[in-house]
């Protein structure tokens, strides 16, 4: 993923790279709360703004392995920013996942699984995508 993150601009001012970043949120029901706690393996900030949420599972398993680990990332961002954006990747395999959550009930949506080793076109549609996170988040910050 490291060579991915350089090419789309997230070693460059203004974003910071993190690994294993810890963070937990409160999941409350009528009855009790339970707080879960866990381990970022790359978050992507700018200022305190999370840019992206990068979960990596072990190449043996399905990539939508990460996916409810990404979203609980996602939803423990400290800000009250309105989209945050995942990725997950098993090194062979990778997907973007956008939370929203700005109503009442969060919602998500994924897209398709991109197959990293076998398909150039994909790597590239991969580097596109996040080119376009870090364009977005930085041109809806100005």
């Amino acid at each position: 993923m490291s060579p991915l993150l350089d090419l789309a601009g997230f070693y460059q001012f203004p974003f910071l790279v993190k690994a294993e970043v810890s963070t937990s949120i409160e999941v409350a029901d009528e009855a009790n709360a339970i707080a879960v706690q866990g381990r970022i393996d790359i978050l992507v900030i700018q200022d305190s703004f999370w840019i992206l949420v990068i979960e990596s599972k072990p190449a043996r398993l399905d990539v939508t392995a990460g996916i409810p680990q990404a979203l609980t990332y996602l939803l423990s961002a400290p800000n009250l920013q309105s989209s945050c954006y995942g990725m997950v990747t098993n090194g062979r395999e990778v997907l973007f996942l956008k939370c929203n959550r700005h109503q009442d009930v969060p919602q998500y949506t994924r897209s398709h699984t991109y197959r990293l080793l076998e398909n150039t076109a994909e790597r590239i549609q991969v580097l596109q995508g996040l080119k376009q996170i870090g364009a977005y988040i930085g041109s809806s910050r100005s």
